[in-house]
């Protein structure tokens, strides 16, 4: 089953895509990118849950928000993106769960 917070109203769409990356991703790849910590190796972790769905619950309408514009996988995409601009930011990403 999908998430919750990607079938409710406030969060469909564009305005979550705009919450998603002005509120966390940006203010995570600015601190990244200050110079006090370019020789640091950093890992971050990306776990979207919510890919499981893409194969599994993808014929319940609700859940199909996912991947519409501006839905989880355009911020998953605009995250990735994001943190590959800092040079010394390594990505985890843990995509599935076996339970």
């Amino acid at each position: 089953m999908c998430s919750d917070e990607w079938i409710t109203p406030e969060w469909g769409g564009t305005s979550v895509f705009e919450r998603y990356t002005t509120s966390f991703i940006d203010p995570i790849v600015a601190v990244f990118s200050n110079p006090a910590y370019q020789d640091l190796q950093i890992v971050t972790i990306l776990e979207p849950g919510y890919l499981a769905s893409l194969i599994t619950s993808l014929n319940i309408p609700a859940c199909q928000v996912v991947q519409e514009p501006g839905g989880a996988v355009d911020c998953l995409q605009y995250a990735i993106n994001a943190l590959n601009t800092v040079l010394n930011v390594y990505i985890y990403m843990d995509v599935a769960y076996s339970g």
